[in-house]
């Protein structure tokens, strides 16, 4: 009979978005990391998460009291073994996070590190939509900076001429954000080929910001 040899896996989401090291994330986000292990040796004991923040680790007990700003909950799973839901309160700059962790018999987990930026400064970046020329759908992509989630967040759509012939509502997040689009117009009807003009509204932190470009469609 051999042992386990299967290493655990982390599920890691920054106010339940899957990001990538170099992502703006708001300044109190809150993280949640799930340990998941097909073990029937489920773990028990908060060594085996581990968090290091800006390369110093941060513990689940300070002065013998819990820390407010770090929670580890064991629900009866064998595979789900663990969650844990993090929310520090971050300065402006960059940030280092590495997650840690291993189950009863040893096995790491694929050490999980981001480097983040938290950037109070509300702005939209990199506004783009992908494909562009489209045919019948595409996808409007940014990134977003600031200290909170925003508020609003809506694209509108218009005729060179000035025409507005769609609002698209939808939520944002700080950091990056993809809005899907089917190619249709307020009527319900595709969009005859030519060159329009879109416009990102986002509102937060008591002010809107707003970014304009061009798309074509193509068939």
């Amino acid at each position: 009979m051999t042992g386990d040899s299967i290493k655990p896996s982390l599920d890691i989401t920054y106010d339940g978005i899957k990001v990538q090291s170099g992502d703006y994330i708001q300044k109190k986000p809150q993280i949640v990391v799930k340990f998941l292990d097909d073990s029937k040796m489920v773990i028990r004991d908060t060594s085996h998460i581990r968090i290091n923040l800006d390369d110093s680790a941060i513990y689940y007990n300070i002065n013998g009291l819990p820390n407010p700003d770090l929670t580890i909950i064991f629900p009866q799973n064998k595979f789900l073994q663990a969650t844990v839901i993090y929310k520090p309160v971050l300065s402006d700059g960059e940030h280092k996070f590495d997650f840690i962790a291993f189950d009863n018999t040893g096995n790491y987990a694929d050490t999980t590190t981001y480097d983040l930026t938290v950037n109070n400064d509300f702005r939209i970046l990199d506004l783009n939509n992908y494909p562009n020329p489209m045919k019948n759908q595409t996808t409007f992509m940014f990134n977003l900076s600031g200290s909170n989630i925003p508020t609003g967040c809506k694209i509108k759509i218009y005729t060179v001429a000035g025409r507005l012939i769609k609002q698209i509502n939808a939520s944002a997040n700080i950091g990056y954000n993809q809005i899907p689009w089917d190619g249709k117009d307020s009527d319900g009807d595709y969009m005859a080929n030519g060159v329009y003009l879109y416009k990102l509204i986002i509102d937060g932190d008591n002010k809107r910001e707003t970014s304009i470009q061009k798309l074509a469609i193509l068939k």
